[in-house]
C-alpha cells in the first residue's frame, strides 16, 4: 500500500491525514498511525507522514475550501449568509456560515440545480476584537476579499477564464442572519 507517488504524498494520503486532525488526531501522530493502521491490515505503508507534511495538508485543505466557497457562490443568484460570536475566557469568537445551492458534484456537473436544495458551508471560526455588527460585516468584506483572492489567484478561475469581485459577492447576498 503506497501513500506516495513519485516522491510525493497522494492526494488520498493528504485527505486522509486531514480528516485524521480533524477527528482530533494529533498532527505529529497521524504519520505512525497510518503505519500501524497498515500493519493491523496487513499492509506495509511505505513512509510516515511527518507533523509538517501533515499541516501543509490543512493549509491545501483550507485553501480548497476558499476557492470552493467562492466558485459555489459564483454558480447562485442569491446567497444568504450568517455569522453569531460568542465569547470564550474573555476571547469574543464569531463563526460564519453561507447557504446557497451547490453543483452535484458526485454526477461530475459543476453547474448548480436551481431546483436542489441549499447547502449551508461553514466559512469559518474566527477570533474577532468585539461583538458589533459593524465589525462583523468589516471581517466579512476582508475575509471574501481574501477568498476571491485566493480563487482568482488559482488555476481553476485561469482554466474557466473566470474572475471575480468583491462586488459580484456582495451582489448575490439575498439574505444576512446575525444574533445583532
Amino acid at each position: 500500500f503506497k501513500l506516495t507517488q513519485r516522491g510525493m504524498f497522494t492526494a488520498h494520503a493528504r485527505k486522509l491525514a486531514r480528516t485524521m486532525v480533524n477527528s482530533g488526531c494529533s498532527r505529529e501522530k497521524v504519520g505512525p498511525l497510518l503505519q500501524r493502521i497498515g500493519d493491523v491490515f496487513g499492509m506495509k505503508v511505505n513512509r510516515s507522514m511527518s507533523r509538517r507534511t501533515v499541516s501543509r495538508s490543512m493549509l491545501e485543505g483550507g485553501v480548497a475550501s476558499d476557492m470552493q466557497i467562492v466558485f459555489e457562490s459564483t454558480q447562485n443568484k442569491g446567497i444568504t449568509i450568517s455569522a453569531d460570536s460568542t465569547s470564550n475566557r474573555g476571547v469574543n469568537f464569531e463563526a460564519n456560515h453561507v447557504a446557497h445551492r451547490v453543483p452535484d458534484y458526485e454526477s461530475g456537473s459543476l453547474t448548480v440545480d436551481l431546483t436542489s436544495l441549499p447547502k449551508v458551508r461553514l466559512t469559518g471560526v474566527y477570533s474577532t476584537v468585539d461583538h458589533t455588527s459593524e465589525r462583523s460585516v468589516s471581517d466579512f468584506v476582508i475575509l471574501s476579499e481574501d477568498r476571491i483572492d485566493t480563487f482568482n489567484r488559482s488555476p481553476l478561475a485561469q482554466r474557466l477564464k473566470q474572475k471575480v469581485t468583491i462586488a459580484q459577492m456582495l451582489r448575490s447576498i439575498m439574505g444576512m442572519n446575525g444574533d445583532h
